[in-house]
């Protein structure tokens, strides 16, 4: 599945936008499947290991690690 994401806000500890996706990524069970492309709109596209049914995990990784999904 095709994910772009922005900040909801930026993160507390310093670290930049792709490094904080990396991370939110990391550990989860939706490993990235492609390198990370700054969008020209804004934020990173990228694809991950997941399917529809799993937005709503998503979302909360997503809140988990203070970044906002645009789908």
């Amino acid at each position: 599945m095709y994910l772009r994401l922005i900040w909801d806000q930026p993160p507390d500890d310093g670290q930049d936008e792709k490094a904080a996706i990396e991370a939110a990524f990391r550990y989860s069970p939706f490993r990235l499947t492609s390198p990370l492309m700054k969008h020209p709109r804004g934020g990173y596209g990228f694809h991950a290991n997941c399917r529809a049914e799993d937005v709503e995990a998503i979302v909360q990784l997503l809140r988990d690690h203070n970044l906002l999904s645009v789908i």
